[in-house]
């Protein structure tokens, strides 16, 4: 307390510590905001705590995720329900402390009603970085050897082409998925003339996903560099059979490796070829 002065108003007042309100506050220690505003750096304090975790968090998240992004299958599911895990349990842990400090100022309820707020706020953190990780799971890989039929068709091509040139045949296989595991197969292969081959049927619980076949050895009568119209006709029947558009696949003598998208057409020699990385 100050000595009353006409320089200072507030010292003509004597209840001037109650913030000139005798009636609705009392305040006989004189200490009440001293001790607020202790108890507001102690919310301060837990406050910033809470951050600081979240912003590790949510940092580690954006570091992850952008380094995975660079790898086949970007960030892997497990990570993202890890992260949610570890968000949610720093809420329930952040809210606790954030909340004990709030009761012990403003009171339990609202204490509460804030550390609840926190822990839905960090829960919902967790749950997008789920979405995300869920959204770059790593897709489900097929059993056997092959992911694709064009890598099915390059391994099969690359091992019976030489066969093919020396005994100046052309082979063919129909290339197969199996129902119940989507696994890649080859069916049975024939070995046919000089000019031509037969396509086997797939068997029984797979169906017909491509076909492949060799041009045999190097001949002056036939473009054998290139699918002929057979081929493609051939192609576009099969397409029909099978309900879409399955491609066909042939090895040349001199190793070149092509594909052909037919258009589906009875009869048809209309698609289109694609040169694919030679053999």
């Amino acid at each position: 307390m100050q000595a009353v002065s006409l320089a200072s108003p507030q010292t003509l007042n004597l209840y001037a510590y109650c913030t000139n309100d005798p009636i609705n506050y009392t305040d006989p220690s004189g200490l009440f905001f001293g001790r607020l505003f202790k108890w507001i750096g102690k919310i301060f304090k837990a406050v910033m705590k809470i951050l600081m975790w979240v912003v590790i968090v949510v940092a580690v998240i954006l570091v992850t995720a952008f380094i995975m992004s660079y790898t086949p299958y970007m960030l892997p599911g497990w990570l993202g329900d890890a992260t949610g895990s570890l968000l949610g349990f720093l809420g329930k842990i952040g809210a606790s402390a954030f909340g004990q400090a709030l009761a012990g100022a403003i009171g339990v309820e609202v204490g509460s009603t804030v550390g609840s707020i926190i822990t839905a706020g960090l829960v919902g953190v967790g749950a997008i970085a789920r979405g995300f990780a869920e959204g770059k799971k790593k897709p489900k890989r097929r059993p056997g050897l092959f992911q694709t039929v064009d890598q099915a068709a390059r391994w099969w091509l690359r091992i019976m082409n030489p066969q093919s040139i020396a005994i100046n045949r052309e082979i063919g296989v129909p290339i197969c998925e199996r129902q119940y595991d989507g696994a890649i197969i080859f069916g049975p292969y024939e070995i046919g003339t000089e000019a031509s081959v037969r396509i086997n049927d797939c068997p029984e619980g797979t169906k017909r996903v491509g076909s492949a076949h060799t041009h045999g050895a190097y001949s002056p009568l036939y473009d054998n560099e290139n699918f002929s119209d057979r081929d493609r006709i051939n192609a576009n029947n099969r397409s029909l059979a099978d309900g879409g558009s399955t491609p066909n696949y042939v090895a040349t003598p001199r190793g070149q490796f092509k594909k052909f998208v037919p258009s589906a057409i009875r009869n048809s020699t209309r698609g289109r070829v694609i040169i694919m990385k030679p053999l």
